[in-house]
């Protein structure tokens, strides 16, 4: 398989593990693995409150969600498959209901309850609202980052991050993400990301951070 094209460099100038480009046939053991990561994540918590229920349902999510990122963007993984990113790139940041069915959705809509299902498709049109409005121009997207829950808190998610950045900032574009934990938000700040939304997840506490960061060398109006 191909290999990352724009090496990362960490913050001693050193050059960083190549991560691996992940193919159609890869997209269900990455989605297990974000299923894993993302299990007691605020937001999924509150869409699927029933554990059991939600160890059932997040696979078939996340494998959906990585055949998008495979079809329309790409996605890595980390060495030894630690931890996986999906990017989805300029002028195909926001989903569409057709790329969503030919990446392998209308299999998972069998999978959803009627309540699940309309409160997802909620919390897609609140996300999708609040990206457009805090990052109106061409810009790369980080659809998902996530680490296997045993090997977190090694540095994989920051590889996994930086590897992105390298090539938007190659690229002179910003990036945009979502995130729901403000633990989180520090995490990103370290990496040059700013809040530009602030919102919460329709009919919940459920707050939602909505993420830029510019590209290195640029001042803000360069956005």
């Amino acid at each position: 398989m191909k290999r990352s094209s724009v090496p990362a460099i960490d913050g001693a100038g050193h050059q960083e593990p190549e991560l691996v480009p992940l193919a159609w046939q890869h997209a269900g053991a990455a989605g297990h693995l974000l299923a894993r990561a993302f299990h007691p994540y605020p937001a999924v918590t509150f869409l699927f409150p029933n554990e059991r229920r939600r160890s059932l349902v997040l696979p078939h999510i996340w494998t959906a969600a990585c055949r998008y990122s495979i079809r329309y963007g790409e996605a890595w993984a980390a060495p030894r498959f630690a931890g996986v990113t999906c990017w989805l790139p300029p002028g195909a940041t926001h989903k569409t209901l057709p790329r969503e069915l030919a990446g392998g959705m209308s299999a998972l809509l069998v999978q959803l309850s009627p309540r699940e299902l309309v409160g997802n498709i909620r919390n897609d049109l609140y996300a999708d609202a609040l990206h457009r409005r805090a990052v109106p121009g061409p810009h790369w997207y980080l659809f998902a980052i996530g680490v296997e829950p045993a090997c977190q808190g090694q540095g994989i998610g920051g590889l996994l991050l930086r590897h992105g950045l390298a090539r938007a900032d190659h690229e002179g574009l910003p990036v945009y993400l979502e995130t729901h934990r403000a633990d989180n938000v520090a995490f990103y700040l370290k990496y040059g990301f700013e809040v530009a939304q602030e919102g919460r997840i329709p009919s919940s506490d459920v707050p939602v951070y909505a993420m830029v960061r510019r590209p290195a060398g640029t001042n803000r109006a360069n956005c």
